[in-house]
């Protein structure tokens, strides 16, 4: 930002910005979540991208190709929307960069690639798998095989379609009601930045960053779930956020160049301090006040989960197995888990399980629902053991 911004109170009200946004917050913390560590890789890439332009030593462009690879191994679906946009990139500066920079880069982004690819097949038994295509991640489902070349290929990189009239209905619904006060002067700064920046460079960088946006926007906005929290109000731990974390990114971008453009005037430099101080001041009233995850709601959860954590290790012997449902992760890993949503759990979790020699207990939220545990666990015999500090209840579970 320092090589773009002239104004040096722009560089760091943009910087605080970006690292108060409630989405990157949130999604940050949440460490079995790939969002934030390939959002927060994302940007560094793009940093040594914009570095190998004038720095010509190849220790830069090796350096360069981990970073990008690393970002692609953590989340290969975004493969959809990066190409194209590094693409556009590299069209516009193709004279910059020698074949040597760029044949280091892409040896060095296929090291963690490759990585993955093994990792893959000894978790699936094949390279191309992965949890939610067994059949193969390169291979159109079968449904579609007997599709043309080009609608095969358009499925394997956008699986959920390619209709903006959709993305952008799941985009107003979900990634523009909850983060109006950023998304819509994010978007204007965008367009006007384009419009009226002086500098090229930073032009060819915004047309190839819309190039990129676009098909981010297509990929995920055609996406069609329902989760919870997302129905009927949706907030700021709707997945749809996660997926366009690297789109508000970039908004975020476009909020920096008008900050810079108002600080770098006199008649508009106030002006330009209260903008950038209102946005950031929204930002932490979410990251503090959501109803949902703001930190003093979150606050309080923590300390019951800490209690139930405690009092579950307390009650259950070192080698026991719970099933804990969504509660698995505050027992692990001092006790082993087995996942399991209570309305339906599964007695076929069981089958591996001798539990007259490992004890095996279930976790409830409350006692009401053993009796549906008692109804879908047919041949096990269920003893209430005691009730946790938060309401909880401890089962026993022993094969009839």
């Amino acid at each position: 930002m320092k090589k773009i911004l002239a104004h040096k109170a722009g560089v760091w009200l943009s910087t605080i910005i970006f690292a108060s946004f409630p989405i990157f917050w949130f999604y940050s913390s949440k460490s079995t979540w790939q969002n934030g560590i390939f959002t927060s890789l994302l940007i560094v890439g793009i940093y040594f991208l914009t570095v190998m332009l004038k720095q010509k030593w190849w220790p830069v462009a090796v350096f360069t190709g981990l970073i990008w690879g690393i970002a692609i191994a953590i989340r290969p679906s975004e493969i959809a929307w990066l190409v194209p946009g590094l693409i556009a990139f590299w069209a516009f500066f193709r004279k910059s960069f020698s074949i040597k920079q760029i044949l280091l880069a892409l040896i060095s982004a296929l090291i963690p690639v490759l990585a993955l690819f093994a990792l893959q097949y000894q978790t699936y038994g094949k390279s191309t798998s992965f949890g939610y295509r067994s059949y193969g991640i390169f291979e159109p489902a079968p449904v579609v095989r007997s599709l043309s070349v080009f609608q095969k290929t358009k499925n394997i990189f956008f699986p959920f379609g390619t209709k903006p009239d959709v993305a952008w209905k799941n985009f107003i619904n979900y990634g523009y009601n909850n983060l109006s006060y950023l998304v819509l002067p994010g978007l204007l700064s965008l367009l006007l930045g384009f419009l009226v920046c002086k500098s090229k460079a930073v032009r060819k960088i915004l047309i190839s960053g819309f190039v990129g946006a676009f098909f981010l926007f297509l990929l995920y906005g055609n996406y069609k779930f329902i989760e919870y929290p997302a129905v009927g109000s949706p907030v700021l731990d709707s997945s749809y956020l996660r997926y366009w974390l690297p789109l508000y990114i970039f908004l975020i971008f476009g909020l920096s160049l008008t900050i810079d453009w108002l600080l770098s005037r006199k008649i508009s430099k106030y002006f330009g301090y209260l903008f950038s101080l209102s946005i950031l001041a929204i930002s932490l009233f979410i990251i503090f006040q959501n109803n949902e995850v703001g930190l003093l709601k979150i606050w309080p959860r923590i300390e019951d989960w800490q209690q139930t954590s405690k009092w579950l290790v307390e009650n259950t012997p070192a080698n026991a197995v719970i099933m804990a449902g969504p509660n698995d992760k505050i027992i692990f890993p001092r006790r082993h888990c087995i996942g399991f949503n209570w309305t339906i759990p599964k007695s076929d979790q069981l089958l591996n399980i001798d539990t007259k020699k490992i004890p095996v207990f279930m976790i409830l939220n409350n006692s009401g629902q053993i009796q549906t545990a008692e109804r879908n666990l047919a041949g096990y015999s269920l003893q209430t053991l005691d009730v946790g500090p938060n309401g909880q209840v401890l089962v026993r579970i022993s094969a009839l």
